[in-house]
């Protein structure tokens, strides 16, 4: 008598198991995992297009706003490239029988210094974009950026903010 109510949630079970790998989606960007590269460069796409739209961008403007852009995405994709190359070295060093102590303290070290540039060049591609616009169009904008969450306005590249610094607390 047990067995016969064991079978059916066995089957069910094993059912599931099969259906798995269908309901997972497509490899590197289904639904919840990270989106592929043509993905993203869409997703950019429809943001700036968003965003151009609720500025009220003029032509000039929006063609402004592209080169600004492309430059700076192509100044830090070169950098990303290199920090993801430091990031596998950094792994594999630290993966290995003995890692050395200051070869992984110096990819850390340059690991920082790039995350500093990219933050930089995308700080002063901001500012080349603020330039263009009006004051109406930089308060749009400054309303724009309020309305984000806390987590999402470039803090810590997308992360959320973290606390205080224990240098920056008082008695440190």
């Amino acid at each position: 008598m047990r067995a016969t109510r064991t079978l059916p949630w066995m089957a069910a079970a094993a059912g599931l198991l099969l259906a798995l790998p269908a309901l997972a989606g497509p490899p590197g960007g289904g639904f919840g995992g990270p989106p592929d590269g043509e993905r993203l460069g869409r997703l950019f796409e429809m943001r700036a297009e968003r965003l151009a739209e609720a500025l009220d961008l003029t032509a000039e403007q929006r063609a402004a706003y592209e080169r600004i852009r492309d430059e700076a995405r192509t100044a830090a994709q070169a950098k990303r490239d290199r920090m993801q190359t430091l990031r596998e070295e950094t792994r594999a060093l630290l993966d290995g029988a003995a890692p050395d102590p200051t070869l992984v303290g110096q990819k850390a070290i340059e690991l920082h210094q790039l995350r500093g540039e990219l933050r930089a060049t995308h700080e002063q591609a901001k500012a080349r974009f603020e330039a263009l616009l009006d004051d109406t169009q930089k308060a749009q904008l400054e309303a724009l950026d309020a309305m984000r969450p806390a987590g999402r306005r470039g803090d810590r590249m997308g992360r959320p903010p973290r606390g205080p610094r224990p240098s920056d607390r008082p008695g440190h």
